[in-house]
């Protein structure tokens, strides 16, 4: 598996750090090892040229495109962080997979 991110711009997130490990001391049983791991990165901007980023994605001949949104929450912000967790993946499918369906290459 072939890391693409900051090294440091990943150890200030520790939730997607410890997936991150996981993928990558785990690629061999998950049929992983010829697959590219992506933290904060790309970045698409929207219709009204709203930033939005893949937190973790994994680009894998065997399943696609694999979006995570890492985070460490309380009880107390459970519900809210989960819905907005929902929105900004939702958000971040919807950009990857309109620069996808566009693709002349991926098409033929």
């Amino acid at each position: 598996m072939e890391g693409n991110y900051n090294q440091i711009s990943l150890n200030k997130d520790s939730s997607a750090r410890i997936l991150i490990k996981l993928l990558e001391d785990e690629q061999a049983s998950l049929d992983l090892t010829n697959s590219y791991v992506y933290h904060n990165f790309p970045l698409y901007k929207d219709e009204e040229d709203v930033s939005c980023r893949a937190n973790v994605l994994v680009l894998s001949k065997n399943y696609g495109v694999l979006i995570f949104e890492c985070s460490e929450l309380s009880d107390t912000q459970l519900i809210q962080k989960i819905e907005k967790i929902e929105q900004q993946i939702e958000q971040t499918y919807s950009q990857i997979f309109s620069k996808l369906i566009r693709s002349k290459t991926l098409r033929n």
